[in-house]
């Protein structure tokens, strides 16, 4: 069998590099890789062109189909059971429980309290844990059970605990996604997975109105309990039967998975450390303390978690959006239904978007762009004074920044090179402290400011704007570092990634 060949691109010759002995053509063909030094296994180094490139999209097939559905499911539930406390709203959560508007934000807030002290924590556990999706199911079952729970609050000071440790347990399964993700997809991957990841996000903000408006509209009294703690029946015991099919469905990381064939793991480790110039993903060593020491030690890190920041302040809107949408002076069924479809175009919007940033290659330009998008929409909808107007403006607000959410996820760990404790610790520091925005975003929505809630939408566009003008400052400094590695590796300003047999290493992306 001919050894593993590909065209070198054009116009370079036909430029080789020697492994062991072993001619070896350069192809860009698979997503413009190169073997390594000491990484290349035996299974693969006799494979021909197009075997390696029937074994990839084999193995990114089999990836998707086993880990992308599973993972996009308890995401929905996730976001359900952390939002379902805004729906219950609508169904006389406050009234029942004697509750004002500061309380609501408050019991709000407090959630991510428990968020954020237990996700760095979470992630020290996951990234040596030898089998993360038992980890990430054990979390589903917990965070269904503490959701459940809500149903029995007979007061506010209920509400606090609950909400607390409804934060606490919900709090391994967003990074531990992430890692999962950056453990099994290349860097051009990554954009598209993390959209689809994400869309259980909009996902559930799309049919968890849907839902509400159904079991609001329908359940009220049933068996003598309150539509509101149906919803939260209903949604919690979902999750924990969802988190036994996790159990079993969740995979490894590709050096134990043994539903794939010894040569499909061999590539999928192979391919991971390759992208990192040769750096085995998981066999570094090191504890995520030590990496979080090299991430904190990343001048890049402090950018990345404004830019994060920024973000997640422009989209405080969404624990609050059925009250917004209330403001049009519809029913509170009607009300629950009108918040869906802006969050079907959010859908949409995020997986193009993500798309064609993965083809790509582009970063900065599919955050500047839809963030300018909602920065206009959270400017009309204070603006604006009649109903079409003030609605078409919520698409704008939900379309932009759930647009440029799954790319500025993917730019994290494409900026924060391997290994895995690195790049782990700068995704939970990343995380945790841009979701410290919650601490007082959430109470920019008080009931004093209906029906424009003014401060909140300069506050979210404001914030709009600086994450979309930290993004191009961080485009402009990764360009000058990707320069300033050219000149180390002696390559000239606008040369070709293969020069003379000699490829680039890593390079950041912007």
């Amino acid at each position: 069998m001919a050894p593993f060949q590909a065209p070198a691109p054009s116009g370079a010759g036909d430029q080789i590099v020697e492994k062991s002995g072993i001619e070896i053509f350069q192809d860009e063909d698979i997503a413009k890789q190169v073997f390594h030094q000491g990484v290349v296994p035996d299974s693969l180094i006799d494979k021909s062109r197009e075997e390696i490139l029937v074994l990839r999209k084999r193995l990114v097939r089999k990836i998707d189909f086993r880990l992308m559905p599973m993972l996009v499911v308890l995401f929905l539930l996730n976001i359900l059971d952390r939002n379902n406390f805004t729906n219950a709203r609508l169904g006389g959560l406050e009234d029942d429980l004697n509750m004002d508007s500061h309380q609501y934000s408050t019991a709000l807030m407090i959630m991510y309290v428990g968020y954020l002290i237990f996700q760095f924590p979470s992630n020290v556990i996951l990234s040596k844990f030898p089998r993360p999706g038992i980890y990430l199911a054990v979390a589903c079952c917990l965070w269904g059970t503490v959701s459940t729970s809500m149903a029995a609050v007979q007061s506010y000071s209920h509400v606090i605990v609950v909400r607390f440790f409804l934060g606490f347990v919900e709090a391994p399964f967003f990074p531990g996604a992430l890692l999962m993700l950056t453990s099994w997809y290349v860097r051009e991957e990554l954009p598209l997975r993390i959209a689809v990841l994400y869309a259980g996000n909009t996902l559930s903000n799309c049919f968890g109105g849907l839902i509400a408006a159904g079991v609001i509209g329908g359940m009220d009294g049933v068996a003598g309990i309150a539509s509101w703690r149906w919803l939260f029946i209903i949604e919690g015991c979902f999750t924990i039967g969802m988190s036994f099919v996790a159990y079993f469905v969740l995979p490894n990381y590709p050096a134990d998975c043994k539903w794939l064939s010894e040569e499909e793991r061999d590539y999928a480790i192979w391919r991971i450390a390759d992208e990192a110039a040769g750096v085995d993903d998981g066999a570094d060593g090191e504890s995520i303390w030590a990496g979080g020491l090299k991430a904190i030690k990343d001048p890049k890190l402090y950018m990345l978690i404004l830019i994060q920041m920024s973000l997640l302040v422009g989209m405080a809107y969404t624990y609050f959006f059925p009250s917004i949408v209330k403001t049009l002076g519809y029913s509170n069924v009607l009300t629950l239904l009108l918040t869906a479809p802006p969050y079907a175009l959010a859908f949409f919007g995020s997986l193009g978007n993500s798309i064609h940033a993965g083809k790509t290659g582009e970063r900065a330009f599919h955050i500047i762009v839809p963030l300018s998008i909602s920065c206009l929409g959270n400017i009309l909808c204070i603006t604006l004074t009649n109903t079409a107007g003030r609605y078409v403006a919520m698409f704008l607000m939900t379309f932009g920044v759930y647009s440029a959410f799954n790319v500025t996820l993917s730019w994290v760990s494409s900026t924060m090179p391997r290994p895995k404790s690195k790049r782990a610790a700068a995704l939970a520091m990343v995380n945790s402290l841009a979701n410290c925005t919650h601490l007082f975003t959430s109470y920019l929505y008080p009931n004093s400011d209906k029906p424009r809630y003014m401060t909140a939408g300069i506050t979210l566009a404001c914030f709009c704007g600086l994450c979309a003008l930290s993004s191009f400052a961080l485009r402009t400094w990764l360009r000058r570092e990707n320069q300033k590695l050219d000149r180390a590796e002696g390559f000239a300003k606008g040369d070709p990634e293969y020069v003379d047999g000699r490829r680039k290493g890593f390079r950041y992306m912007y």
